[in-house]
């Protein structure tokens, strides 16, 4: 028996990729979904020809990915919020995006408690590994963020971030 099966649609699954919906799912064509995947959300859209590679994890209430995206091994996707990955976007090993904040017991007024939908524009690469994006961040066309950065505001089209909170980098410096 086969590790992988392949659907009508050219994706090549395998067996032990649980994939969990409630409300919608939508996938398009020619997918590689990998070992020990796990996808568990309300609402669950993936465009054609992406990646998700050994034990990605993604859940919560909606996650639209577009086409031709790349997402390394154990990185976990945080949809509670909403998340929307547009066409282009690599994702490398053990990154972490959330979408929400908080945990039971959360004292009354916390400000750091809530939801708040993530943005990863056309293009985006989350270099490396270890790239955590914090709730309620838009990440721009083409911009970049570096192993080990933790990205808590917007970032610029086709600026490169990096350091614990990022900062955009003088790349020109680096030549």
């Amino acid at each position: 028996m086969s590790d992988w099966r392949i659907d009508k649609k050219g994706n090549k699954i395998h067996r032990t990729a649980k994939i969990s919906f409630y409300d919608e799912i939508e996938i398009g064509n020619n997918n590689l979904i990998g070992p020990g995947v796990r996808i568990t959300c309300e609402r669950f859209c993936m465009g054609s020809n992406c990646k998700l590679h050994n034990h990605v994890f993604i859940d919560g209430n909606e996650v639209m990915i577009g086409d031709n995206v790349w997402i390394g091994q154990y990185s976990h996707l945080d949809g509670m919020g909403g998340l929307y990955i547009q066409d282009d976007v690599t994702i490398g090993y053990n990154c972490y995006i959330w979408t929400h904040a908080g945990r039971s017991g959360m004292l009354e007024g916390c400000l750091l408690a809530g939801t708040k939908p993530v943005f990863l524009r056309r293009g985006v690469w989350l270099m490396g590994c270890n790239v955590v994006v914090n709730p309620g961040v838009a990440m721009r066309p083409k911009s970049i963020a570096l192993s080990n950065s933790v990205v808590t505001k917007d970032t610029w089209p086709g600026k490169v971030y990096g350091g614990v909170p990022a900062i955009e980098l003088d790349i020109e410096a680096w030549e």
